[in-house]
């Protein structure tokens, strides 16, 4: 079976294309979760939701949901479609790095 060409394998608005740089393991990351992208998104906006004007940052995302950090395309993702924003707020992860915090659309400042 052969591979699917790079430029076959993304729509010219994922924002995520151009991280994989054309990566075997990347690209076999990418076509094992194709089919739940949109779960997940689904699952990250309704959490933001429930957080209000709180957000949260990845990590915290991450944390609370038990989804990977390989994941964060799918908060790229919601950034870029505008369903998600930064507010322009930081918090520190527990490596000490502030990290930006996201809200849903609907609570955005």
């Amino acid at each position: 079976m052969s591979a699917t060409p790079l430029f076959d394998r993304y729509t010219d608005d994922d924002p995520c294309a151009s991280r994989h740089r054309g990566a075997e393991t990347s690209e076999a990351a990418h076509d094992r979760i194709r089919e739940s992208k949109a779960a997940l998104r689904a699952r990250i906006l309704a959490f933001l939701e429930r957080l209000g004007r709180q957000g949260a940052t990845w990590y915290e995302i991450s944390a609370a949901l038990g989804i990977p950090y390989t994941n964060s395309g799918r908060v790229t993702e919601l950034l870029a479609s505008g369903e998600a924003v930064r507010t322009g707020s930081r918090r520190p992860t527990p490596s000490g790095c502030d990290a930006s915090v996201i809200v849903a659309r609907t609570w955005a400042p």
